[in-house]
């Protein structure tokens, strides 16, 4: 990713990756859920955001399998979706506050290279910085548990179909573990690469990131 350590594209991983699930946090209290807040979770403190397998494994092992895809996430905040207001459209904006978050900093991290002249070690990182965010927005559009698109799709489908996603969540690591080595599987795939690559180059283009 336009030659950055790889220690610092996983500083900037994290950060980014923070921020999504505390937009989770945060859009989740704004509609009546504080659970995040009570249990410490808006915070930028990367302890209180490290998941073992989301945070270290997942991403360290696409990278040494040469995935041209490198994803990761930190610890999922912990939302009770029962308790938000307006049910399906609280889900709506709680799931899809993360996806947001990744664009706007991917935009914003693009804006100083429009408007001012800057070095090309800072352009770098800020590239670098816009290029995680796109990666994080687009996986997390991905429509399978327990990804975010999921429970997007689901909120727009309606109640049913959120329940029957949220019930997946509830059971733990043992009702998603199919659908994450499934996710594993599928990045791992030159068809499903093919299909997510002009997504990405498609907001590239957008936040006039180069390619």
């Amino acid at each position: 990713m336009l030659g950055i350590p790889v220690i610092l594209f996983l500083i900037i991983l994290l950060f980014s990756a923070i921020l999504h699930e505390i937009a989770h946090g945060v859009a989740a209290e704004y509609f009546g859920d504080d659970t995040a807040r009570m249990m410490g979770r808006i915070t930028l403190n990367p302890i209180s955001h490290i998941d073992p397998f989301l945070t270290i494994l997942l991403p360290l092992s696409l990278f040494l399998f040469g995935s041209p895809v490198i994803f990761g996430a930190a610890k999922p905040v912990p939302v009770n979706y029962y308790r938000l207001r307006n049910f399906r459209w609280g889900v709506f904006w709680v799931s899809i506050a993360g996806i947001l978050t990744n664009l706007f900093l991917a935009f914003v991290f693009t804006l100083p290279m429009r408007f001012m002249q800057v070095s090309q070690p800072v352009q770098n990182l800020f590239i670098g910085i816009a290029e995680i965010n796109v990666f994080l927005a687009v996986v997390n559009m991905i429509p399978i548990p327990p990804i975010d698109g999921s429970k997007v799709i689901a909120a727009l489908l309606g109640e049913r179909a959120i329940n029957k996603i949220t019930a997946l969540e509830y059971r733990g690591i043992w009702g998603l573990l199919p659908f994450i080595v499934l996710i594993f599987i599928l990045f791992s795939s030159a068809g499903f690469q093919n299909i997510m690559m002009p997504v990405i180059a498609f907001f590239f283009r957008l936040f006039g990131i180069p390619a």
